[in-house]
């Protein structure tokens, strides 16, 4: 046989392989062993259902998205009688919201904004100008500079000695995409709010059950910070919230297409136990 027939032979070799390949595929074979660039196929084996589907966490972000909008009553609520701290509230568009959730209650809401109140003002206008006008004619405090990685540090110095039933971050984010940078927001988060939770109160973070977001590990973040309970998930509806919509940390940021479906409120319960910050494992930000 000659060279050009050799490489002829060669190459119809391939061409065959290649549509058992797309054959097999389809019907979710799975490829046993490969010789050289190309799989010879057992075509008694199949995949599983967890080698097809795995512990992907986009996998399970759809599959929990499906849980949660077929549950109608697991939905995120407040009560008029928490003690609610509110933290990176942009506008203050969802504590004036809460306000009106909890029946026009807002002696128990203390709400937050990273922004100092220049930049406040510079970012939003009149529009957070209102927001805190309804939650202060209610009773609700309102503080201004306050980080939600260090809140006893940036808190006025009377509400940091203050413990409350709920602490509340809704779309927590750097405001650049780099995954470490936004888990490690999260760790921090979780680290900083238990000092400001009563024993058996709750840490609240709403993000989107989706890419990027879904990739930042939430529960792990949790489970670093230590003296949490597992993550209960519950929908997060806006139309609870009058008023309210989601606002980037830059205003000129890309429009957030936050549809209700995508947006889940997880909820962990704090332990009794003291946080051991000493057993953080840094290398998860490397």
């Amino acid at each position: 046989m000659g060279a050009r027939e050799r490489a002829n032979a060669k190459k119809k070799k391939k061409q065959i392989a290649k549509k058992q390949i797309l054959k097999v595929r389809k019907h979710e074979k799975l490829p046993a062993q490969s010789i050289g660039q190309l799989p010879i196929l057992d075509k008694d084996e199949h995949f599983s259902k967890s080698r097809r589907r795995g512990d992907c966490p986009d996998v399970v972000a759809a599959q929990n998205r499906k849980k949660l909008s077929n549950n109608e009553d697991n939905v995120c609520t407040y009560g008029a009688n928490q003690k609610i701290l509110v933290v990176g509230d942009g506008d203050f568009g969802f504590s004036a919201g809460l306000v009106s959730h909890c029946k026009g209650k807002g002696s128990n809401i203390v709400a937050t904004s990273y922004d100092k109140a220049k930049e406040l003002t510079e970012k939003y206008g009149e529009r957070a100008t209102r927001h805190i006008q309804a939650i202060e004619s209610k009773g609700g405090a309102v503080a201004h500079g306050v980080d939600a990685t260090e809140l006893k540090q940036t808190l006025p110095k009377k509400l940091s000695q203050k413990k409350f039933d709920c602490v509340v971050f809704n779309f927590p984010h750097t405001g650049k995409q780099r995954v470490h940078l936004n888990r490690k927001l999260l760790l921090d988060f979780f680290i900083s709010a238990k000092q400001m939770v009563q024993p058996g109160g709750e840490i609240r973070c709403t993000l989107k059950n989706k890419p990027p977001y879904s990739g930042w590990e939430i529960r792990k973040q949790a489970d670093v910070a230590g003296n949490l309970g597992p993550a209960v998930e519950k929908r997060f509806d806006f139309s609870l919230f009058k008023g309210y919509r989601h606002m980037t940390t830059e205003p000129d940021a890309k429009k957030f297409d936050a549809f209700e479906k995508h947006c889940v409120t997880y909820c962990f319960v704090v332990s009794n136990n003291e946080p051991i910050i000493s057993d953080i494992d840094v290398s998860l930000f490397v």
